[in-house]
C-alpha cells in the first residue's frame, strides 16, 4: 500500500510520500542512500561554517614538578551541513539520524599547544572520528567526543613554589588548516569558558 500527501499549489498538483509497507530499517537505509550516494566529506559544506565550539572538563591532573597538564574533556561541536538536509514526512517522520562521525565532513580542529601527538591524544583522536554524531533533518550536525590532551602550565609567580603556588594553564584549540572565512568559531551554548558540572569527584585538580 503506497501512503501520500498530496499539496496543492494553484492549477499544480504535486505527490509526495512513502511506501507504508517499508520497514524502518529500509526507510532509513533509503534515507541514508539518499543524503550520502554524491557526498563529499572532505568538502567544506559552505563558506564560511559557523562552528559552535566548547570543553566540558572531565578530569585534570597536574604533574607540578615539570608543569604538565593531562585531562580530559567531552568536545562540544555543532555545525550545519545544507547538503544533508530532508523532509521527515518523506521518511516516516524520522528527525534525526545517529552516524558514524567519520561518514561527514568535520573540522580539523587542533590542540595549539599540545606536548602530546601520540595515538589516543586530541590530534588523532579528532582525526579518527571514532565516535558517533547526531544528524538533524535540518542539517545540524551535533558532535561531542571525549578528548586527551596534555599541555604545558606555568607558574604565575616565579619565586612561588611548584607545591603550593599558582599556575596559568592555557587549553588553545583551532582549525588547522581553515582560516576564519572558511570555518568560523563560536561559543557554544554561548559559553565563554570551559564548563566543570561534569568534572570528575576524583579529579586531583579543580579550578
Amino acid at each position: 500500500m503506497q501512503c501520500y500527501h498530496i499539496f496543492a499549489i494553484t492549477s499544480f498538483l504535486f505527490l509526495s510520500g512513502y511506501n507504508c509497507d517499508e520497514t524502518r530499517v529500509e526507510t532509513v537505509g533509503r534515507l541514508k542512500e539518499d543524503l550520502f550516494t554524491f557526498y563529499d566529506r572532505n568538502t567544506v559544506p559552505e563558506k564560511p561554517v559557523t562552528l559552535a565550539t566548547g570543553f566540558s572538563m572531565q578530569f585534570m591532573d597536574l604533574q607540578k614538578n615539570s608543569g604538565l597538564l593531562d585531562f580530559i574533556v567531552w568536545g562540544k561541536l555543532a555545525w550545519n551541513d545544507k547538503r544533508l538536509t530532508w523532509d521527515p514526512q518523506n521518511y516516516a517522520g524520522i528527525k534525526l539520524l545517529r552516524l558514524p562521525a567519520s561518514l561527514l565532513w568535520s573540522p580539523d580542529l587542533e590542540l595549539y599547544n599540545s606536548v602530546n601527538y601520540k595515538p589516543g591524544y586530541f590530534s588523532d583522536q579528532m582525526y579518527q572520528k571514532r565516535h558517533m554524531a547526531i544528524l538533524y533533518s535540518d542539517g545540524k550536525v551535533v558532535y561531542i567526543p571525549p578528548l586527551h590532551g596534555q599541555t604545558k602550565c606555568n607558574l604565575t609567580d616565579a619565586e612561588a613554589s611548584v607545591e603550593w603556588g599558582e599556575y596559568d594553564c592555557q587549553i588553545v584549540v583551532g582549525t588547522w588548516t581553515k582560516s576564519g572565512k572558511i570555518v568560523n568559531l563560536t561559543k557554544y551554548n554561548d559559553n565563554s569558558h570551559i564548563t566543570t558540572e561534569d568534572l570528575e569527584s576524583n579529579s586531583p585538580l579543580f579550578f
